[in-house]
């Protein structure tokens, strides 16, 4: 669960193996029992809120405006390749070996389940 930043005892995260497809780029935010989820892309959007107010959630999409940058460039900084892949190429996979891994054909890469668990990235750069 890669923390991303923290803003005013809030921690902004993502976790790398979440989804069946994998989800695109999106950021949770926390505090205590408290939890969001915005997505990223295709562009910045309230995903789900359990327990934060209005308020709250107009200054978490603020400041998720102000570090979308940094946002993205960590969330593909765990797969460089899928990085450089389009959209669509990184929409285009498959399941790979009785669903142990994820395999981008047009962009050669393969992604192993234990690998995301373990928080391991691409060693291959």
């Amino acid at each position: 669960m890669p923390k991303v930043f923290s803003w005013r005892g809030y921690r902004f995260h993502f976790l790398s193996n979440e989804g069946d497809p994998p989800e695109n780029c999106h950021i949770h935010v926390q505090k205590g029992n408290n939890r969001a989820k915005f997505w990223i892309e295709p562009y910045i959007s309230l995903a789900y809120n359990y327990g934060y107010s209005s308020k709250d959630l107009n200054a978490f999409h603020k400041i998720i405006e102000e570090n979308e940058e940094l946002i993205r460039s960590k969330w593909y900084e765990y797969f460089p390749r899928l990085l450089k892949a389009s959209s669509s190429q990184r929409e285009n996979y498959i399941l790979s070996g009785n669903g142990t891994g994820i395999h981008w054909e047009e962009i050669d890469e393969d992604i192993s389940v234990y690998g995301l668990l373990m928080g391991k990235r691409d060693l291959t750069q």
